[in-house]
Parts: C-alpha cells; sequence; structure tokens
C-alpha cells in the first residue's frame, strides 16, 4: 500500500477520480510537514506546490514525478506534465486572487484590478514571482470570476463523486 498526502482538500479528493486509488490518505497540516515525512521515508508520493518541493528536489533528496497543469512549469522544464505522464486530466494548480466585498462599488474595483495588473506586469515583480516558482497572470476582473466559476464547478464534481465532508 502506498501512503500519499495532500495538505489540500481539492488535490486529495483528486485522487480518489484519477489515480493512486489503492493509497492511504494522510491529511497534513502543511506542506513542509509532509516534505519532512517524504524526506525520512514515510510517505510515497504527495501532491503539492512546486515551491514547496524545489530546494529538495535539487538537492536529490525528493523527485518530482510530473506537474498538474496543462503546460510544463518554467522553473521545471525537464519534468513532464501529469498528461505527459500518462495521467490525462489530472491538473491541480495552485492560484491566488485579489478579492473585495460583494457590494464593492465598480469603479473601486477597477482601479484596484488595474494597479494589481501594473505590479504584476513590473518585470522585478514577475522575476520575483517566478523566482518562487509562481506564474504572474494578472487576469481582469471578468476573467477571474470566470476562472473561479470554472474551478468551483470542476472540484464541486469532484467533492460530490467522491463524497468529501469535512470533519
Amino acid at each position: 500500500m502506498h501512503f500519499n498526502a495532500y495538505s489540500s482538500l481539492t488535490s486529495g479528493g483528486y485522487r480518489h477520480s484519477h489515480a493512486l486509488a489503492d493509497s492511504a490518505f494522510l491529511p497534513y497540516r502543511g506542506e513542509t510537514l509532509v516534505l519532512n515525512d517524504m524526506v525520512g521515508g514515510h510517505v510515497d508520493v504527495f501532491f503539492g506546490n512546486i515551491a514547496a518541493a524545489l530546494a529538495l528536489f535539487r538537492e536529490g533528496r525528493v523527485k518530482i514525478v510530473a506537474v498538474c497543469d496543462t503546460h510544463r512549469a518554467p522553473a521545471l522544464p525537464e519534468i513532464p506534465t501529469t498528461a505527459e505522464a500518462g495521467l490525462p486530466g489530472l491538473v491541480s494548480t495552485g492560484w491566488f486572487a485579489l478579492a473585495g466585498p460583494p457590494r464593492m462599488s465598480s469603479a473601486l474595483q477597477s482601479e484596484i484590478a488595474d494597479a494589481g495588473t501594473a505590479v504584476i506586469g513590473m518585470p522585478e515583480v514577475q522575476e520575483k514571482f517566478r523566482a518562487a516558482s509562481v506564474e504572474p497572470i494578472g487576469n481582469s476582473p471578468a476573467e477571474t470570476a470566470a476562472f473561479i466559476a470554472q474551478e468551483a464547478q470542476r472540484w464541486g464534481e469532484v467533492i460530490r463523486k467522491n463524497n468529501l465532508v469535512v470533519d
């Protein structure tokens, strides 16, 4: 039996739908803890963020088998995507978004979005994000809302299909 660890509900839940169905699920409260156990030989497989594992990978202490994205990671161009590794459809990426209260005026929303996009577009900011294995995008509020709706639908299906509940 494999022992697989996840620091997020969605990556772990996706396991049931796509791969490693005969494994034991070990929830962790963070990536540092699970990576310590992986280096110690207590965990076989971990789904997590590249940034958390990158230093250990570069030191040869962990192996990154695939990137759970539709394209290879700029920080690790030699690592295949999950589709290239034989697990098509297994896509689980982390993302961040600027958000405000539901009744925020459209003028203030536009002002904040424009400022955020300008900052993300700065070469020095892009360099810092990429150094942390984060790909800066800078979507518009409408693009971000559509992306979040798409993610909610996709992960909602995973949650319902696997009868996942929060304890």
